[in-house]
């Protein structure tokens, strides 16, 4: 910070000759330009929260800038012409040197993630109400807003209630699997983020559109109505094996007993915010693998599989516990190298700075996620012991 201060104080000095020279020549513009931002700045800095006080400042700073040049035009006019260049430069050169720092750090919107909720605005208007299960005021306030829309944990009109009975909290996202029945059911369309372990909305919900970040779902009319669902799995994965009494009690109740399955989620834990650390996985079977990185980075996030880039992304904001799809590959069955390399650095805005939450990295097997497979209450005995993301009854 010393040279800040050094360049602070320079400004300052400068400025008062700049106003001294104004109020001497009689040139009340600049004065009443100063004056007017000094006052105004100081009056919201003792009166606003710190978000309005920082874009006072940010507002007023200008002002400094042409008192403090002002004093320049004012040494160079009594002939001093170096000291004038001098203050001048380093004015100018701290402007671009603050410039730069800020072009560095600043955090970039995540523009793929908005433009996808702005197609889904687009092309689904009308054809609402909608639940966001992750937080994104964006989505609700703005870009979903011909859907009626609600977050689970942001523009809350109705209770979504979670199946442990609370409610989420602000700035928190949810699986939809965490969503009590009863209330999920009064949404026709769900804006759900996509992830390795993303449960598959009830078997009332179709998919209807699905995007780099995004899947939209849909309830037809005349939807089989269901007469309870059990959720399976876990933070970290999708399909849990359900006891078995459970599943024998969905059979009693009638109708048909219907399940949806997940490919299992294969972690590879938290890389370092530097360095390249390779690990060995193991694929449980052939077939197209996705490759997807949560949290936010700043730099250049890229997965590797025994040599080869699977994907790679550059500056993504999420709040923890959110995945980015970076790309996918098709891997035999077996075990694979697997490299995750983050590099941070460079010209391009916003590639400096810490990461909030960087991580969990995963592999996961594509699937549709659309189909469900129906059972015979007869067969409920032949689920148990199975993987599956849910298990419902339905009439």
């Amino acid at each position: 910070m010393a040279p800040a201060y050094v360049l602070i104080a320079l400004v300052i000095a400068a400025g008062v000759v700049g106003i001294w020279w104004a109020w001497e020549r009689a040139a009340w513009e600049l004065l009443a330009y100063v004056v007017i931002a000094g006052l105004g700045c100081a009056l919201f800095l003792a009166v606003s929260s710190p978000w309005v006080a920082g874009k006072t400042l940010a507002m007023a700073s200008p002002a400094a800038l042409a008192a403090a040049l002002g004093g320049c035009a004012a040494s160079l006019a009594h002939k001093r012409v170096v000291e004038a260049a001098v203050a001048a430069l380093a004015i100018a050169a701290a402007v671009l040197w603050s410039n730069t720092l800020q072009h560095h750090d600043v955090l970039l919107a995540p523009r793929g993630q908005l433009h996808e909720l702005e197609t889904i605005g687009h092309d689904f208007a009308g054809q609402g109400p909608a639940l966001m299960t992750t937080y994104e005021p964006y989505g609700v306030r703005h870009f979903l807003r011909r859907l009626d829309p609600e977050g689970a944990s942001e523009l809350r009109r109705r209770f979504d209630y979670l199946t442990n009975g609370t409610l989420l909290s602000k700035g928190e996202s949810a699986d939809i699997d965490r969503i009590r029945l009863d209330g999920l059911l009064v949404y026709r369309t769900l804006v759900l983020r996509r992830g390795p372990a993303a449960s598959r909305p009830p078997s009332a919900y179709g998919l209807v559109w699905r995007g780099r970040y995004y899947e939209v779902w849909q309830r037809p009319q005349g939807a089989p109505r269901i007469l309870q669902h059990l959720p399976l799995g876990s933070p970290n994965q999708a399909a849990g094996v359900p006891r078995c009494a459970d599943v024998l009690r969905l059979g009693s109740l009638g109708g048909t007993l219907v399940t949806a399955t997940r490919p299992q989620a294969i972690s590879l834990g938290y890389p370092p915010a530097r360095g390249e650390p390779a690990l060995t996985v193991r694929v449980p079977e052939s077939g197209e693998y996705t490759a997807w990185l949560g949290g936010d980075w700043r730099g250049l996030a890229s997965i590797s599989v025994d040599g080869r880039s699977v994907g790679a992304k550059r500056h993504e904001l999420n709040w923890p516990g959110l995945y980015t799809d970076l790309g996918s590959a098709r891997l035999p069955a077996g075990e694979h190298l697997v490299r995750i390399r983050y590099r941070t650095g460079g010209w391009r805005p916003g590639s400096g700075g810490t990461p909030y939450s960087f991580g969990p990295a995963a592999l996961s097997l594509v699937d549709s996620r659309e189909p469900v497979t129906r059972s015979s209450p007869r067969d409920a005995r032949s689920l148990c012991g199975r993987a599956l993301d849910w298990v419902e009854a339905v009439r």
